[in-house]
């Protein structure tokens, strides 16, 4: 029996399914789930509710599948170190890069009711009164939820559509399947949501993880509250 591969260079058999395999079930799975999460997120949920559903579809559903049904490793598919070191790198130079982005947009009315209704309604926000430990479990949900994504997006799909189609092909799919869930955002957000996947995406592909991905997206997102939060309460606003 040859010996499987640690790292997610997206080759080989190994002894579970084979790449088509993993393909197709990659692709049909990717579909049913990102098409529910599309119709369920529409409606209402509780703060709780709707990161228990997202965490059990976009991170453990995924898992299971490649554990028990194609025994395959979830390093095969990016959840990995791989080049830790530069991924981190460039992930925090990646951030500095967005700092005036996040810091531009968050100042704009439609940004901050989308968010400040958000961190509403995990208590974080309590009118124009900040809970800090709310506010800490939010930011600590959040991480959880943006390990659950970018493992989803980053690895699971990205990683097992490219053993089916060329990489720009499954980059582009699991772009368009991410910006279709940031659906019911302010819309500059949704558009730029298709091209940041792709720029997360080489990140993954080039490092050979998807966990710089998950370090990127958790440190914007909690930048971009902090920001949020510091033109509302200075009554900043455009």
């Amino acid at each position: 029996m040859r010996r499987r591969r640690k790292t997610a260079d997206g080759g080989g058999q190994g002894s579970g399914a084979g790449d088509q395999s993993i393909g197709w079930v990659t692709l049909l799975l990717g579909l049913a789930i990102t098409g529910f999460l599309f119709w369920r997120n529409r409606q209402y949920m509780r703060f709780e509710e709707y990161y228990l559903l997202n965490i059990a579809l976009l991170l453990w559903a995924p898992l299971a599948t490649l554990l028990v049904f194609l025994r395959r490793e979830p390093s095969d598919f990016a959840m990995t170190a791989g080049d830790l070191r530069g991924g981190l790198i460039a992930a925090f130079a990646l951030w500095l890069l967005f700092l005036p982005v996040v810091w531009y947009f968050s100042r704009i009315g439609d940004f901050q009711l989308y968010y400040t209704r958000l961190l509403g309604s995990s208590g974080a926000l309590l009118g124009r009164q900040i809970q800090p430990d709310r506010l800490l479990f939010h930011e600590l949900v959040f991480g959880f939820y943006m390990f659950a994504w970018e493992w989803y997006f980053r690895g699971f799909l990205l990683f097992g559509l490219k053993r089916l189609m060329p990489f720009v092909w499954a980059a582009l799919f699991q772009a368009s399947a991410f910006a279709l869930l940031h659906y019911g955002k302010p819309l500059p957000e949704v558009i730029s949501s298709f091209f940041g996947a792709l720029l997360l995406a080489m990140v993954a592909l080039k490092y050979r993880s998807f966990l710089p991905c998950f370090v990127l997206h958790w440190a914007i997102s909690a930048s971009f509250d902090a920001a949020v939060l510091y033109h509302y309460l200075n009554g900043v606003s455009r």
